[in-house]
């Protein structure tokens, strides 16, 4: 009898570590799961708030001036990171930043802040490698946190 007692003393034992040590695996995993829905969360609000919008773009020989305006709730910093699309249509190519030779483009702000703040109209100038044909140019200006916006225009 005694013998039966100890054995079950050490089954209830051994029982009570393995749903320990399951308990434990599922909260970490809970934990990991709960931090990516939450980061993934914030990505989503920072995209709801980042909005910006092409007003308008002309062109000059071989340089595009291009006016973007944040329209969005929130500021929009590092505007290096920016992309920025520009061709025919339907053979747009990527432009660097500030690179030392053509095709390149740079901003501008209209005040000395370096913060796109809501409301405020950057002015994009793109430096091509040869003047503009006539024809149908496509643009497109993408932030890092993935907001676009498309502009279609001719010369």
């Amino acid at each position: 009898m005694v013998s039966v007692t100890y054995s079950e003393a050490i089954l209830l034992i051994a029982a009570l570590i393995a749903a320990s040590l399951f308990a434990g695996v599922v909260l970490s995993k809970l934990g990991a799961m709960e931090s990516a829905y939450s980061q993934a969360l914030q990505q989503e609000k920072n995209r709801f708030l980042m909005d910006i919008k092409i007003i308008y773009a002309a062109s000059n020989s071989s340089k595009v001036y291009v006016w973007v305006k944040n329209v969005g709730v929130s500021p929009i910093s590092s505007l290096e990171s920016l992309d920025v699309y520009f061709g025919e249509y339907s053979q747009a190519q990527y432009i660097p930043f500030n690179s030392s030779s053509p095709p390149t483009w740079h901003y501008s702000f209209y005040d000395d802040d370096q913060l796109w703040k809501p409301g405020e109209t950057i002015k994009i100038t793109i430096d091509l490698s040869q003047p503009l044909q006539s024809g149908v140019y496509y643009l497109k200006v993408a932030t890092g946190g993935g907001v676009s916006d498309e502009y279609v225009f001719s010369t």
